[in-house]
């Protein structure tokens, strides 16, 4: 499918009322990620994406010993973009400093003999999730988790009183995207004219993020307000041209990148940078193991932000007591106390753990503290020794 193609079908799809990155985000099935940039429009506007939305390259699908049906129809082709010249003789790959495209095949899941069980779809809405302090998405890498609170804490005012509410979530990502959207703009991208043609691949960029990252949170996306306005934006637009044409290729990129963006910017609050605020809490050295961490999972942000919270706390209790941090973790037998007393180098707690049976010395890790107990602070009076009588 040539981009003049892709463009005139992408314009057919949504003026006839279908947004298939709502109801049909194409997935790649070996990750379970949703694939980026113009492959996620090139799968997306496959008739086979509406049977089922998981795709897998002809190198996995073979890695799989996967099977392909008979007259199951022809591969659809997508783009790989690397800074390695690939040597397709020795299948290696070489360094470069240039960025070199090439295709490979990517086939429907549907189109495979394989027995692939079908794909469980979403279904949470965003109203069910806005709410929670961290969202876990799967990354390359692993699990990640979405702050949505810091995210609308640091645009508190450029948000409505009723964005502020949450009263639509999906506008709530909306604005977020457009707020950090300048910051992402390719240098090809000229400053738009609002009501000018260029709004509206603005406007569709906004769109594509806001829906991908909605799905990667695993949420599901209806038609709203905001689909209707991008459907009429479309049948008055000229798609005739290369200039539009790839203004429509940008719009994809330029989502991709704000999603990740988004999703995965870990910037270190400000305040964390400042060891005063810690001490003497916080060893100095152990201080810089957490501004300097790579695990950054959200029980490891909520742990720091306690610490940063009820280190305040102490600090304006009487000086003559001693404060300390108490994990508590009530049973139907006992209750557990855990003592943290220091931080290791790959992110994990070291601590005392105090129970009917004695004192334990353990490590545990961000999650299983987090998941497991409830953080205390505690005032502890400094005995005063008695006078001897003479």
């Amino acid at each position: 499918m040539t981009l003049s193609e892709l463009c005139q079908t992408l314009q057919k799809e949504i003026t006839s009322g279908k947004f298939f990155w709502r109801s049909n985000p194409p997935i790649e099935y070996s990750s379970g990620l949703l694939f980026k940039g113009i492959n996620f429009a090139i799968l997306g506007l496959n008739k086979l994406n509406e049977l089922e939305n998981r795709w897998i390259t002809e190198g996995d699908r073979q890695l799989n010993h996967f099977n392909l049906k008979t007259n199951c129809g022809k591969a659809e082709k997508i783009l790989i973009f690397t800074k390695n010249h690939p040597d397709f003789v020795h299948g290696t790959l070489e360094n470069s400093l240039d960025t070199w495209m090439f295709s490979v095949e990517a086939w429907n899941t549907s189109q495979l003999n394989a027995g692939i069980p079908p794909m469980s779809e979403p279904k949470k809405t965003l109203s069910e999730i806005i709410p929670l302090i961290k969202i876990p998405f799967a990354t390359p890498t692993g699990i990640g988790y979405f702050d949505i609170q810091k995210k609308l804490k640091e645009q508190r005012d450029k948000f409505s009183p009723k964005e502020k509410m949450g009263i639509n979530p999906l506008e709530v990502l909306r604005k977020l995207c457009y707020q950090k959207l300048p910051e992402i703009k390719t240098s090809t991208y000229e400053d738009n004219i609002p009501g000018s043609s260029d709004q509206v691949y603005e406007d569709l960029t906004v769109e594509l993020a806001s829906c991908r990252i909605a799905s990667t949170l695993g949420c599901m996306l209806t038609i709203d307000d905001y689909a209707a306005h991008i459907k009429a934006s479309f049948e008055k637009l000229n798609l005739k041209s290369a200039s539009a044409q790839l203004k429509i290729l940008r719009a994809f990129a330029d989502a991709s990148t704000l999603e990740e963006y988004l999703l995965y910017e870990q910037d270190t609050p400000e305040e964390l940078k400042d060891y005063e605020l810690i001490e003497p809490f916080v060893s100095k050295k152990e201080w810089q193991q957490i501004i300097e961490s790579e695990t950054n999972t959200a029980a490891w942000s909520l742990i720091i932000d306690n610490l940063l919270q009820n280190a305040s706390e102490c600090r304006k209790a009487n000086s003559n007591d001693i404060a300390y941090l108490r994990y508590l973790c009530v049973l139907p037998e006992q209750e557990l106390e855990f003592y943290a007393t220091s931080l290791t180098a790959d992110g994990e707690i070291s601590g005392i753990l105090k129970t009917k049976q004695g004192n334990l010395q353990i490590t545990l890790n961000p999650e299983s503290l987090h998941n497991t107990f409830t953080l205390e602070i505690t005032h502890k009076p400094v005995v005063v020794p008695k006078l001897e009588k003479k």
